[in-house]
């Protein structure tokens, strides 16, 4: 989606009283980089919830985890959901997963923990 559409779409949601909260979401979201930090910035100042759904690739160092989380914060983001299971784990390390949890928590995001169940 081009960023035009997104904050017009934004700006829509914001004027409309029953939209309380936009989430980000994926594929990964984190990827548009400082694009992210805006959409969530222009949302927050339409007077919405922000939340985003991360598989915490980017916590890829502490002080990586902190700078995005930071970043996100600053930006008004509300709360992160960490999606991470069977099919995550050969491609996210569990260190990066937590890194992004302990940055999340520094910056006092709320916190879900996605986990898809598989059969058996």
């Amino acid at each position: 989606m081009q960023d035009e559409m997104a904050l017009s779409l934004i700006d829509q949601a914001g004027k409309d009283d029953s939209i309380q909260a936009i989430c980000f979401t994926g594929g990964e979201p984190v990827l548009l980089g400082r694009r992210l930090t805006l959409l969530v910035a222009r949302a927050r100042s339409n007077g919405l919830f922000t939340s985003l759904v991360t598989n915490g690739y980017w916590a890829v160092s502490s002080r990586k985890a902190m700078k995005v989380a930071a970043d996100l914060s600053n930006a008004g983001l509300t709360s992160i959901t960490i999606s991470t299971d069977s099919f995550h784990l050969p491609f996210v390390d569990s260190s990066r997963i937590e890194g992004a949890i302990s940055a999340a928590r520094h910056h006092d995001l709320d916190i879900t923990i996605n986990w898809v169940a598989k059969p058996g």
